[in-house]
């Protein structure tokens, strides 16, 4: 969006001035992070606000300021690491976010396929890797062949 016809909310305002002092920060990517998390939750302007702030997911009012953020989350373990928050469904603060690979984070969508069987719950994924079937191998034999869970997960595959 072109510079003139940007426009800022109240919160987004609030958040940019919170957030304008000198910590050194500015252009690491653990302030990328930072500064993309508050856009998402608090200026409807962005692309992604509709999946963020749009349906109520917010930032816990210390992280406005990227000293308190940076205090709790530390630094990115590596450059594979980005900001997760561990319930989808939940605001952005301490006991809800993490340094996540994007495994970790793969697994941890809200439209994963989760699976129970025998009492363990695991994403379809790991399901397929834990019994060494191919996930397509897995998938076919569910959805497609209509198999149970257990004839699907114990049969061995014949590749």
């Amino acid at each position: 969006m072109p510079p003139g016809n940007y426009k800022r909310t109240a919160a987004h305002r609030a958040a940019a001035a919170l957030g304008a002092t000198k910590h050194g920060g500015v252009g690491t990517p653990e302030h990328r992070a930072w500064s993309s998390m508050i856009q998402r939750c608090t200026n409807p302007n962005v692309r992604n606000f509709p999946r963020y702030g749009g349906r109520g997911i917010k930032v816990c009012s210390p992280w406005l300021r990227f000293e308190n953020f940076i205090a709790d989350m530390g630094p990115r373990p590596s450059i594979k690491h980005t900001l997760d928050r561990i319930n989808n469904d939940g605001s952005y603060e301490p006991s809800n976010c993490r340094w996540a690979t994007q495994a970790e984070q793969a697994r941890n969508r809200a439209n994963n396929r989760l699976i129970t069987y025998n009492g363990v719950t695991l994403p379809f994924i790991d399901w397929s890797h834990e019994v060494g079937l191919k996930p397509t191998t897995l998938k076919r034999r569910i959805d497609k062949l209509g198999w149970s869970l257990q004839r699907a997960l114990e049969t061995p595959c014949r590749y």
